[in-house]
């Protein structure tokens, strides 16, 4: 589909089976509205039934992203829209978290802020071994405000996330692996070929097993043993899930 207004390259692979988005906003990849818009579009394809079963999310250049726009910050910040500004960035941030199918984003160079809670909404997390990430808003006196902190806190639990949170420090790749931010950390140089590796290995499962393993995973998170074991039966029997 190529490029749009919206500074993001948007592409199919795989015979259509895998949306490829990628962030394309010079030199740091600045978040814009127009950008959250053009991923909204592309959650709509994927949120069909005969859409794509994967979709992969990356930045260009020398970094995923270094957060939102800061000007489209500040002309919030003076706006009375503020607060609808941030319910409507915030929805598609959580459309994203939600997906029925598979989301993975693709780290490398600086991911940060906004970016970082762009990352956090996906189901996995690919990062190169030179990737920094970091939520550093409170030192700017800011709160990450699309989601970061809760989604961090559920990744590396409340103390950790207080600590990345109020001391600013950026995270290298390998202690984002293992405090577990991270799933994969690869070479420099091989992020892409690993990623096409693992979402090859996706794509020769049974697609309905995939999204079954997603609702089942995500089912675990909010409730109880028996609650996840009934879903768990109702799937291999062949029940729908019933959240």
């Amino acid at each position: 589909m190529g490029q749009g207004p919206e500074r993001l390259r948007v592409e199919c692979a795989e015979a259509g089976r895998v949306l490829r988005l990628t962030l394309d906003h010079p030199p740091e990849n600045r978040i814009t509205p127009g950008m959250l818009r053009g991923i909204a579009g592309a959650l709509d394809r994927l949120e069909a039934d005969d859409g794509p079963d994967v979709l992969v999310l990356a930045g260009s250049g020398r970094s995923f992203s270094k957060g939102f726009d800061e000007q489209v910050i500040a002309a919030a910040a003076r706006s009375r829209t503020q607060r609808a500004s941030l319910v409507a960035w915030n929805d598609v941030y959580s459309r994203l978290a939600a997906s029925r199918k598979l989301t993975i984003a693709a780290i490398h160079g600086a991911c940060l802020g906004g970016g970082l809670e762009l990352a956090l909404a996906c189901q996995l997390r690919f990062c190169s071994e030179r990737a920094r990430l970091g939520l550093p808003e409170l030192a700017l006196g800011l709160l990450p405000g699309l989601g970061g902190i809760h989604r961090l806190v559920r990744l590396v639990g409340r103390s950790k996330a207080l600590e990345l949170l109020v001391g600013g420090d950026l995270v290298s790749a390998a202690e984002a692996l293992r405090i577990g931010l991270v799933n994969r950390v690869v070479p420099q140089d091989g992020l892409a070929p690993a990623v096409q590796a693992f979402v090859r290995s996706v794509l020769s499962v049974e697609r309905r097993r995939v999204w079954e393993a997603i609702e089942l995973t995500a089912l675990a998170e909010r409730r109880g043993d028996g609650e996840c074991l009934t879903a768990t039966l109702e799937a291999i029997l062949g029940d729908r899930i019933r959240y």
